[in-house]
């Protein structure tokens, strides 16, 4: 059988016809090589590739030249400098073999970039197919022409996949986003920074997450520039700008997600549990910064459970965002804990979702936040709700040691600050930093 990067079924016509495909290989067009690969702007195709010395130039040419071996896994070695597509036959998207790993000298040292202006399509920098025992680390990606891209994108079932130290800047990208997913089982995105993406919709994406987490990454300056095809005004139907769906367990955990807009009434933020009722998912939110996300709907920042499960949101801070009615919604059974609001321009900080068709009630359990305004700000307009508002609450000034961005103590808490020492005395489950 050869290996899925060449030939792959699609997809079988129904449950009672898997197929089963046979490629017999009569002479192939290229013999790889079961060795790490080394690929420098400054090397050569003809190289062997073996060692820096020797080392090639085209990053997807290696990839081709590089044999999968779930035994021992490979890895291409992009060596420091600048990739840019078209030059000496720089081929874009770089494709990605399962069991092989592309790993750069480092996000401040390679960087992967295209002037090219493709007037169709969704052109890709890095392109993923079902593939399984993946590291992508250590480089950049930037473009110097909007070309509607994609920076990494994943169609179908990914196992197993780490990107670590990437950085996706200056891009306006298609109305998938920078990064696309689909269909996520174990899935790492750790140390990425996305910043300055223009977008006709979403920015980030990653659609049936069975088990992921995004941690110690940055997200900001993006801006979603959709509109409503249909009325204008009315964008319910649009993705969020960064849009995570669960099917199973997911985490988010140590982010920065600031200065993130939209034109119209788009959701900014949303992370939503699948709605088969077979479904039971576990999602934390722990430790992260939500600053100036905005919205013109109702809500900036969703949180919504629609299936059995945990959802906790728990040791984070939801500072200047804006939605018309409330910066966070909530729907479904949804737990807070030492989690600070204050998000002084919105009308309420936290909206209980009223109950539409077959939609779940919405219980949240809310105990050891600060959050401005106490009890009132928490706005609920279907009786069928429950709040369960814990008496450790409280809505003081949690006394920010800076609220100018880019200082070092910018929203750190400041000594004396009635939050410090006031969260819940169980730490189970909330995965806090040492």
């Amino acid at each position: 059988m050869s290996d899925p990067f060449y030939v792959d079924r699609h997809s079988n016509l129904s449950l009672f016809d898997q197929y089963q495909d046979t490629v017999d290989i009569l002479r192939g067009y290229r013999v790889e090589v079961n060795y790490d690969l080394y690929v420098s702007p400054g090397g050569n195709d003809n190289n062997t590739g073996l060692s820096p010395s020797q080392a090639m130039k085209t990053i997807t040419k290696a990839v081709h030249r590089i044999a999968a071996d779930s035994l021992n896994i490979k890895t291409v070695h992009l060596l420091p400098g600048t990739y840019i597509e078209g030059e000496n036959e720089q081929i874009l998207p770089i494709p990605v073999k399962s069991n092989t790993n592309i790993i750069g000298a480092g996000s401040d040292q390679v960087t992967i970039y295209s002037d090219v202006l493709c007037a169709f399509g969704q052109p890709k920098f890095i392109g993923v197919r079902k593939c399984k025992n993946t590291i992508i680390r250590g480089f950049s990606i930037a473009e110097g022409v909007a070309s509607n891209r994609i920076a990494i994108l994943n169609t179908n079932t990914h196992t197993n996949l780490q990107l670590t130290d990437i950085v996706i800047q200056n891009m306006s990208v298609c109305k998938l986003g920078a990064i696309f997913f689909y269909q996520l089982f174990n899935g790492v995105i750790d140390s990425v920074v996305m910043r300055n993406i223009n977008t006709p919709e979403s920015a980030m994406q990653i659609v049936q997450i069975y088990d992921g987490t995004i941690r110690n990454s940055t997200f900001e300056y993006i801006h979603s520039t959709y509109t409503s095809p249909d009325t204008p005004g009315d964008d319910s139907w649009s993705m969020a700008v960064m849009n995570f769906w669960v099917w199973g367990s997911f985490k988010v955990e140590n982010c920065t997600f600031r200065n993130i807009s939209v034109q119209n009434n788009q959701f900014t933020f949303h992370i939503s549990s699948g709605s088969n009722p077979e479904t039971v998912v576990d999602v934390s939110v722990n430790n992260n910064l939500f600053d100036n996300i905005r919205s013109n709907s109702a809500r900036a920042i969703g949180f919504a459970k629609n299936v059995a499960g945990n959802y906790r949101v728990s040791n984070n801070t939801f500072y200047n965002n804006f939605g018309a009615v409330s910066a966070v919604n909530v729907i479904g059974n949804i737990q807070m804990r030492n989690n600070i609001f204050v998000n002084s321009n919105c009308p309420y900080e936290i909206n209980m979702s009223p109950v539409w068709f077959q939609g779940p009630l919405t219980v949240l359990d809310f105990d050891y936040n600060n959050i401005r305004g106490g009890f009132s700000a928490i706005y609920n307009p279907d009786h069928r709700n429950t709040l369960i508002y814990g008496s450790n609450n409280t809505s003081a000034d949690p006394m920010f040691a800076g609220t100018t961005a880019g200082e070092p103590d910018y929203l750190r808490l400041a000594q004396g600050s009635p939050c410090i020492d006031s969260g819940t005395p169980d730490t189970t489950g909330l995965e806090l930093l040492p």
